[in-house]
């Protein structure tokens, strides 16, 4: 699906340099020390202008901030700066990255808010942001990431209730919000989620009962961490 591209610091130039990037994001991801680069931390699709598809440069030891510029990649699909040292702000300007699939920015020291441009996103798969210092409510513009099948928010500081929002979300299959400030009672609008299989709510302030409208095949997590919680006897 993608081509490497062994001379993968040209292929950063190659849009870097067209889109007026390459000082920003040479700053900000070291990228002009060949030395520190993680095996084939770019991916390209081949063409000429090489057009950065893919960014992987989770564990690499990468700190400092996300450049707004970033959102000026446009053929991004894939971009993952997981378990690094990043710190300050979500840009809004991620929510320009129209063809991305998957966003991975867990395992860092953001904060701030979760910016409501993230619901632009509509052809994300995948949106990783837990084991971080986010705080605030989850944002309503994530229902329209219908496509969205994995969301972990877990191990942060949101708070206010699950939104009625998370029912939109149809090929959601994996919903993780452990370890947060989240209150209230679990949405009956779970109960949309057909082909939801795991959902996390444990070291939250949820109270009530589980609603009868999830499905029998959810296995909900709710406790101190000794066991699975399976809705065909948990219904209360």
């Amino acid at each position: 699906m993608f081509k490497i591209v062994h001379c993968c610091f040209f292929g950063v130039v190659g849009d870097a340099i067209v889109l007026g990037l390459w000082p920003t994001l040479a700053e900000a991801f070291n990228f002009m020390d060949p030395a520190v680069l993680c095996t084939y931390p770019l991916y390209c699709d081949g063409n000429i202008p090489l057009r950065i598809t893919g960014i992987y440069l989770n564990s690499c030891g990468r700190s400092g901030t996300l450049p707004d510029s970033i959102g000026l990649l446009s053929n991004l699909l894939w971009l993952d700066l997981s378990n690094n040292n990043l710190t300050g702000k979500i840009p809004d300007s991620l929510g320009q990255l129209s063809n991305l699939a998957y966003l991975l920015l867990n395992t860092n020291n953001l904060s701030g808010i979760i910016p409501d441009s993230i619901g632009l996103l509509s052809n994300l798969n995948g949106l990783g942001l837990y084991t971080n210092n986010l705080s605030g409510i989850i944002p309503d513009s994530l229902g329209q990431l219908s496509n969205l099948y994995s969301l972990d928010l877990s191990g942060n500081n949101l708070s206010g209730v699950i939104s009625d929002f998370i029912g939109q979300l149809s090929n959601l299959r994996y919903l993780y919000l452990s370890s947060n400030n989240l209150s209230g009672t679990i949405s009956d609008s779970l109960g949309q989620l057909w082909i939801l299989r795991y959902l996390y709510l444990d070291g939250n302030n949820i109270s009530g009962g589980i609603p009868t409208s999830l499905s029998s095949s959810v296995c909900l997590f709710v406790g101190d961490g000794s066991e699975f919680q399976f809705l065909d006897w948990q219904h209360s």
